[in-house]
């Protein structure tokens, strides 16, 4: 019998398991509460509190039998994970004086929940790319691909033909005569956001820029190009990533850092926030660009139908737990997503909504003679939380 080599994962593993009876064997049992229980909970309050949540159950899915949905919000926190949503849920509790556990974040009380294991077809630890595109089409594809199947090898732009195109979601619905839209608290052209209108062999071609040499470009577009090309006709796009839109020889102002200025990253000279511009100005129809927070702002939602706002170079860095902060070149309307005015579309009822971050924690527990347990805590990333 061949022995393999003890792996990194495997250490991982071990110590997870052998942390709880740790932690057991060395916590001595303690007679005070570190969060005192409720007054309002009792055997009887549990009981009633299941049966309420069973009725609930039973209620949502009879609705399921009932009308048909007009509009649809699809909302994806990237890296979301069990474990994220689980250090979230816990930290919200404790800023509330709780033990945490018993808080629940707002989409852990949507009517329907389900869990989706992610995996590649080429990896088993799924990248963003690979993960949106499934999500966004029903198909799985291999590491770092943009909307194209797994014939597609990654990086590889002679690998690559319209024939193994992915089409997501919001395609089909923008076919269907819907009216259609795409936020997001990161680039534009970032994998996730990309996958829903992008196909490309690498998610990392965001701009022509980043195109390795010799690579056909009529072939293999970058992305922030086929935002321009294959969006064009959606109603609303926010997101930041700006200088992927922008030639070298142009320069547009960071608002995040002192209103200084940056230039673009495009080496083809093409400024895409104008062709887009040209786009809608061709088709004759009312429209308007934002790139800050006083932009954003001056939209008349009646008389605008088409609005693309690109609202940092980079992505809108966003406060943690702050609900009053600077002008984050628009990165607060992005967070304050339609309160101050819905951005109604056409076909459509406006649904005003707005969230907030929550921290993704990473917790290390370590272990001596003196401290048994001990718990330090990392701010590793950030989730969204419907304010």
């Amino acid at each position: 019998m061949t022995r393999r080599p003890l792996t990194a994962v495997g250490i991982a593993a071990a110590l997870v398991l052998l942390l709880p009876n740790i932690c057991d064997s060395a916590m001595a049992p303690k007679s005070e509460s570190h969060f005192p229980v409720p007054s309002y909970e009792s055997p009887q309050w549990w009981v009633n509190r299941g049966r309420a949540d069973l009725l609930a159950a039973k209620a949502a899915a009879s609705n399921l039998q009932r009308g048909r949905a007009k509009n649809l919000v699809f909302f994806l926190g990237d890296g979301l994970s069990l474990t994220s949503t689980m250090a979230g849920r816990v930290y919200k509790g404790q800023l509330q004086n709780r033990s945490g556990e018993e808080a629940q974040l707002s989409y852990e009380t949507f009517p329907q929940i389900a869990l989706a294991k992610t995996y590649d077809c080429d990896f088993q630890t799924s990248d963003s790319g690979a993960t949106a595109t499934a999500i966004g089409s029903g198909v799985k594809t291999n590491d770092g691909n943009i909307g194209v199947n797994q014939d597609v090898i990654r990086g590889n732009c002679t690998t690559y033909d319209p024939s193994k195109n992915l089409y997501s979601f919001m395609h089909y619905a923008q076919l269907a005569g819907k009216s259609v839209g795409l936020v997001t608290t990161t680039r534009i052209t970032h994998a996730t956001p990309a996958a829903m209108y992008a196909h490309s062999p690498s998610r990392s071609w965001e701009s022509d820029a980043n195109l390795p040499a010799g690579t056909d470009k009529t072939k293999c577009p970058d992305i922030a190009t086929q935002l321009v090309s294959n969006a064009a006709d959606w109603n609303v796009i926010f997101g930041g990533g700006r200088t992927n839109f922008l030639p070298t020889a142009e320069s547009t102002i960071d608002y995040s850092n002192k209103n200084s200025s940056v230039s673009g990253k495009r080496q083809d000279g093409v400024n895409l926030i104008n062709r887009w511009r040209n786009l809608q100005s061709s088709k004759m129809r009312r429209f308007a660009f934002a790139e800050s927070k006083s932009q954003f702002d001056a939209i008349d939602p009646a008389n605008t139908d088409y609005v693309l706002g690109l609202f940092a170079h980079e992505p809108p860095a966003l406060p943690v737990g702050q609900r009053d902060g600077p002008d984050l070149s628009g990165a607060e309307s992005l967070r304050d997503g339609g309160q101050s005015h819905s951005h109604s579309v056409p076909q459509s009822n406006a649904l005003p909504f707005s969230w907030k971050l929550v921290a993704s924690i990473t917790l290390t527990m370590t272990t001596t003679a003196s401290e048994p347990c001990t718990m330090s805590w990392s701010w590793t990333g950030q989730s969204l939380e419907q304010w």
